[in-house]
């Protein structure tokens, strides 16, 4: 099972001249939960304006992480966010190699952990949402689950199980759909807007 640690920065560089998505492969590897790592997998939020300020930009950086060794740490607060301050520092120190400067240029950075996940979703060992077996796919692709519950008036579900999804990202969609199909049973036409 795929445990995932994000590390997030905010940097006063836009790059815009960059892609979306990057792997950095390192000619030199680090140490991070005493694991020997050879790339960063990197995600260039530059096509958003809203996730940041103009002439900013946030990086996150996803890796496969240890839930025990984050728990064991999280035992001694100190040495929990020591550890977390470490990581970001190396992560920044490789992200040097590819982009010259940029260690003077974060302004801010998280370290997201199994057990930060596991603290703000009560997931178990802050493992994602699993998707719902194999042998329902068909039936969930095909007509979808109920969002709402028998006997209960004006409410609508909008989680990851409900949705059979994984990830922030589906359920964020789930509400979009479901924002479209109470509009067309109110007989209501939808209008977007994009933050300025």
């Amino acid at each position: 099972m795929l445990f995932a640690k994000s590390i997030i920065f905010l940097s006063n560089r836009d790059f815009s001249d960059e892609p979306h998505a990057l792997v950095l492969f390192l000619d030199k590897p680090f140490s991070i939960e005493r694991k020997e790592r050879e790339k960063l997998d990197l995600e260039i939020f530059n096509f958003d304006p809203t996730f940041a300020p103009q002439g900013k930009c946030v990086i996150k950086i996803v890796m496969e992480s240890n839930y025990e060794y984050w728990k064991n740490l999280e035992a001694n607060p100190e040495n929990y966010r020591a550890e977390k301050q470490r990581v970001a520092e190396v992560i920044a120190k490789n992200l040097e190699v590819r982009f010259p400067g940029i260690g003077n240029q974060i302004e801010a950075s998280d370290v997201v952990t199994p057990v930060t996940a596991e603290h703000w979703t009560n997931s178990y060992h802050g493992y994602p949402a699993y998707g719902a077996p194999t042998k329902y796919q068909k039936i969930i692709n095909k007509k979808g689950l109920s969002k709402t519950l028998p006997g209960l008036e004006n409410f609508y579900m909008v989680v990851q199980w409900a949705g059979a999804t994984v990830g922030l990202n589906t359920v964020s969609q789930m509400g979009r759909n479901l924002i479209k199909d109470i509009c067309k049973k109110d007989g209501k036409k939808i209008v977007t807007t994009i933050a300025a």
